[in-house]
């Protein structure tokens, strides 16, 4: 009959340790995590928001790339050379169903703003006269608004204003940020008032008088000539 013997004790200490490594090798593996990739990096562009407030416009770099592949008319390339009416009516012919279908003012504004983010990527560093044409063509925004007694119109035109400047700019890098003309501020007052012709006082409505709505504005546009002529050049917009 055969006999069998137990291992002395010094010896099972090794043993132990070889069927505990066994066991670990035999046990689940760790599945490697993989790396998240790392966010889209933002565009941004600072805006006056309606009522007067710092606002800033952003969209992630890849989507911005993505919308510019797909419709070319949202290249800074585009851009630069479209007026920005012509850029929405080609966005309207391309059936582009991301800002809306049809020629709404809630659809224009998405689009409008999309585009300035896009065209600002073509010239940055310019910071101070962006915020200064943006001040000039708010301000002149809000003094139509006041003779018109408001309006809905004037609302929407607050988030077109960062693209008429953005398109400015391209103008302004092309020439040196040279003048064609002179214009004064004071000359602005008179040029707005052209703008609104045949106004007729309403007793009822006092603070839209011509006289309210200019003085409320007192010492508004900026002493730069080329934003003067800029904000000129955008009157009939408003």
């Amino acid at each position: 009959m055969p006999s069998f013997s137990i291992p002395s004790r010094p010896l099972l200490a090794p043993m132990w340790l070889l069927v505990g490594a066994c066991l670990a090798a035999c046990g689940p593996r760790q599945i490697p995590q993989t790396p998240e990739a790392p966010p889209s990096p933002l565009v941004r562009l600072a805006t006056t928001g309606v009522f007067g407030t710092p606002e800033t416009l952003s969209l992630a770099s890849a989507q911005l790339d993505s919308l510019c592949a797909a419709h070319p008319y949202l290249a800074p390339e585009s851009l630069a050379v479209l007026d920005p009416d012509t850029a929405w009516e080609r966005n309207l012919r391309a059936g582009e169903a991301r800002f809306g279908e049809g020629p709404c003012e809630n659809c224009q504004d998405g689009f409008f703003a999309v585009a300035a983010i896009s065209l600002s990527r073509r010239h940055p560093g310019l910071e101070h006269r962006r915020e200064a044409l943006q001040r000039s063509l708010n301000t002149a925004n809000h003094i139509f608004s006041c003779l018109d007694g408001g309006g809905t119109h004037h609302t929407h035109m607050v988030s077109r204003i960062p693209l008429l400047t953005e398109n400015a700019l391209v103008g302004g890098i092309r020439s040196g940020f040279q003048t064609n003309s002179g214009i004064r501020k004071s000359d602005l007052d008179s040029l707005i008032l052209l703008e609104r012709p045949g106004r007729i006082e309403d007793p009822d409505e006092p603070q839209s008088s011509e006289v309210n709505c200019l003085a409320k504005f007192q010492d508004r546009f900026p002493d730069d000539p080329w934003i003067l002529e800029q904000t000129v050049k955008a009157l009939d917009r408003f």
